[in-house]
């Protein structure tokens, strides 16, 4: 069915893009859009016929430009008994924008929907319910996605639309027992964040409670039971290793004890030879045993520490020694730093005693200096001994391992060792800088600021 346009205004005109004119005599229908004429036909057929008498319909016109344009359509007919013809009368209203926001709001609704069913964390939405005193006694679920049903087994058409009152203990009481704390979220608007173990599902979970208006409030529901047992073993691990690291120490203390009785026995007999050198050496290995066994446990007490002073304190122990081989000595500016005075003390005396026993046939030449380097103190002791071959390097540092041979003896293979222990507890690294005949650097690096 079609009828031409008789007459039309200016709103009209300009709406669909014409020139003045360009609408008369035009067939009406054919501006409706393909897909909305077959409706508006029937619509049209059924008011000429007087099966309406009016008719109101949003439907999409199609400009001049053939691009779409929402409106709303008031239809009337009227009949000219003087010309013997039919007219209709049309109202319309642009509703384009309105009908491009409710677009626009069904694909945000629609994203949110695919967000909200899919996200990986449970989700609640929840009404308070309150007493005649204002106590929050009760709650009203609104929304529940999937993520909600598989972490605790509960499906959502058991709790969306009811009170928690309404629900069955045994199928809900974790979200009955927390009515406490819900009722603070929507009173307060304090978010609160808890672990809360799920016998349901036999799983910890995290859940956090957040009002994002008043009277209202929504729960967050994370799985965190991996992780909240990984962090049980480690606990439990982290109890064996000290357990076993106490074991250690006193199997260490009896074991150097009952074996030094011996030995001490023999030095004080005045035996000559190389049984009391051997003596000797057994019992500062098991000294150094002992020390080392005493640095396996990380629960070190850490105090504001000056190193000047200690290596000031080590020189000293040494001062008879260091003079009687014509050692010259030159301590620089060192810092202050967070650490264990005692284990520093020992690290001090221990490279000092490294350079001392592995100079070079020159008169020992020892330089202890510091620079700072990015957030860390970098300490170097340097000598003009007989150097270390580039190979050895790392290995200097395992447990018994020994230089090779030198002019003034061998250690027991424990004083790098006993030193890497050391600056490891104290979170830096230890390394060595040398060339066979060349003298040698140890340099280590501690921490400039607490970091226990």
């Amino acid at each position: 069915m079609k009828g031409n346009a008789v007459e039309c205004n200016d709103y009209l005109i300009e709406l669909l893009g014409f020139e003045s004119g360009e609408l008369r005599n035009m067939p009406f229908v054919d501006l409706n859009h393909p897909e909305d004429r077959e409706h508006s036909n029937k619509l049209l057929a059924e008011l000429v016929e007087g099966k309406r008498k009016r008719f109101q319909v949003e439907k999409r016109l199609c400009g001049k430009d053939r691009q779409p344009v929402w409106v709303r359509v008031t239809a009337s007919r009227i009949r000219s008994e003087q010309r013997n013809m039919d007219y209709i009368i049309k109202i319309i209203e642009n509703i384009n924008d309105r009908k491009l926001a409710e677009a626009s709001l069904r694909t945000s609704e629609w994203k949110f929907r695919v967000l909200f069913d899919n996200m990986k964390n449970g989700f609640i939405y929840n009404q308070a319910v309150y007493d005649d005193s204002g106590d929050v006694s009760d709650y009203l679920f609104l929304e529940a996605n999937q993520a909600f049903e598989q972490l605790l087994n509960i499906p959502r058409d058991e709790v969306v639309g009811k009170l928690a009152s309404q629900l069955q203990p045994e199928t809900c009481q974790s979200l009955l027992g927390w009515i406490d704390t819900y009722g603070k979220a929507a009173l307060t608007g304090q978010d609160i964040r808890f672990e809360h173990y799920c016998q349901q599902t036999d799983q910890w979970l995290a859940i956090s409670v957040y009002s994002p208006q008043e009277d209202y409030f929504a729960t967050i529901i994370e799985d965190i039971d991996t992780q909240h047992r990984l962090q049980e073993e480690m606990q439990t691990y982290a109890e064996q290793i000290d357990t076993y690291n106490r074991e250690l120490k006193m199997i260490m203390k009896g074991v150097s004890h009952k074996v030094r009785e011996p030995f001490q026995a023999i030095i004080e007999k005045n035996v000559t030879g190389k049984t009391i050198e051997s003596a000797e050496q057994i019992r500062r290995l098991l000294d150094d045993l002992e020390q080392y066994a005493g640095l396996m446990s990380p629960e070190m007490a850490f105090t504001p520490v000056d190193l000047s002073i200690l290596a000031c304190e080590a020189i000293s122990k040494q001062e008879q020694h260091l003079h009687e081989i014509g050692a010259q000595i030159e301590i620089g500016q060192l810092p202050s730093i967070w650490g264990n005075s005692i284990a520093l003390s020992m690290l001090f005396s221990r490279l000092i005693d490294n350079a001392i026993q592995f100079r070079g046939k020159q008169p020992l030449h020892l330089a202890i200096i510091s620079q700072k380097v990015d957030n860390d103190w970098q300490i170097s002791i340097r000598d003009n001994g007989i150097g270390l071959a580039s190979e050895y390097h790392e290995r200097a540092f395992d447990i018994f391992w020994k230089f090779p041979d030198t002019p003034f003896g061998g250690g027991n293979g424990m004083g790098l060792s006993l030193c890497k222990r050391i600056v490891d507890l104290h979170g830096g690294r230890i390394w060595i800088e040398s060339k066979e005949n060349q003298g040698m650097t140890v340099r280590f690096t501690l921490a400039s600021q607490r970091t226990q």
